[in-house]
């Protein structure tokens, strides 16, 4: 016997049921205009409809619908990648004026209008506009492979893959010791752990003194995710001598255990204080603080550590740290060519686990 059970996609109501092992669905309109009764009403006309009838009255598969179904079919998607799915099939609903287009009806043409929608109404940049179109073609893919349709739309639509910015700012350590000179003590530590240990902004921000082994070195990044991915899994991570004078001076002001290393940082104003910091340090300001930090990092640790080691520190892929996350510097230049630089390292920035006095 089939059940039909109701469900909310945003605004809309919706009728949800399984028949012959795939997932079916059907929109009941707008919550804001029918009640939940009136929708529960039409569920079981929905179901005694289909039990009647031999389940052959199903409507056609819609997006908003398919959407929740695709979402389910991945159940290890992180809450920032479900997010980004939801958005990128809220722009395409909304570019085709309606999110309950049927799945059927979206052919090809209009997924490559989809991507000129983006780039110049929505005044995209290519990299947003390639993350969106990709994320299109997943969601239809899947419906392709479990037969709720015959072809992808978006198969022919992605552009070609922007090439990675290679003009990011190369943080000298120079200039790290100039911002900890004017820095409160959470700052320290926090622009210990993202430039001389590589932590992504929310690994800094969420670390706490139980994963601090100042002891043996190390610190430990806890993934607390149900399934692990590249960028979510725990690691350990060396400390570096001047990330461990950094983290003992802050441990004598901090009670530990459960308590966050960054105890007092607020995301919501990192890049205002951050700015602040700049002016007083009389640098300027680079974008994505805390990211150019990390690029950094490991751009550093490449050229003293194999690849592979470097990115299991730093929890990315070897091809992504080549990409995206190293580059030539100036001190790279200076030795070749002989001439004077100005980013030297200072820094003794040598991890070395287990040694105490180094």
């Amino acid at each position: 016997m089939i059940r039909v059970s109701l469900t909310e996609n945003g605004s809309y109501w919706q009728a949800r049921w399984t028949d012959d092992g795939r997932p079916k669905g059907r929109s009941l309109g707008n919550r804001a205009k029918i009640s939940r009764e009136a929708a529960e009403a039409r569920c079981r006309e929905i179901e005694r409809d289909l039990n009647e009838r031999g389940a052959n009255i199903a409507a056609p598969l819609t997006l908003d619908v398919w959407l929740e179904t695709f979402l389910e079919l991945r159940p290890n998607l992180s809450e920032k990648s479900e997010k980004l799915y939801r958005a990128c099939a809220g722009r395409l609903g909304e570019f085709l004026g309606c999110p309950s287009a049927v799945l059927l009806s979206i052919t090809t043409l209009d997924a490559m209008a989809f991507r000129a929608w983006l780039s110049k109404h929505e005044n995209l940049g290519q990299q947003t506009v390639f993350r969106i179109t990709v994320e299109a073609r997943a969601i239809f893919q899947q419906a392709v492979d479990v037969d709720q349709l015959p072809k992808n739309p978006f198969a022919k639509a992605v552009p070609n893959k922007p090439r990675p910015d290679r003009t990011w700012h190369y943080v000298a350590v120079d200039d790290v010791e100039k911002l900890l000179g004017v820095s409160p003590m959470p700052w320290r530590v926090f622009l210990g752990l993202t430039r001389l240990a590589g932590l992504r902004q929310h690994e800094a921000l969420g670390l706490k003194w139980q994963n601090v082994d100042l002891i043996g070195r190390r610190l430990t990044v806890v993934h607390p995710g149900q399934y692990e991915t590249t960028k979510g899994r725990t690691r350990q991570v060396p400390i570096m001598a001047r990330l461990h004078d950094l983290l003992f001076e802050a441990s004598m002001e901090s009670a530990g255990g459960e308590f966050r290393v960054c105890q007092g940082l607020v995301l919501g104003s990192l890049h205002r204080e951050f700015r602040a910091l700049c002016a007083r340090a009389g640098l300027e300001p680079w974008e994505r603080p805390s990211h150019t930090l990390r690029k950094g990092c490991q751009t550093d640790w490449c050229q003293r550590f194999p690849l592979p080691v470097v990115c299991d520190w730093l929890g990315n892929s070897p091809a992504v740290a080549l990409q995206r996350y190293t580059k030539a510097t100036d001190a790279d230049y200076a030795r070749c060519t002989g001439l004077p630089s100005h980013d030297h390292p200072k820094i003794d920035s040598t991890p070395v686990p287990g040694q105490i006095g180094a």
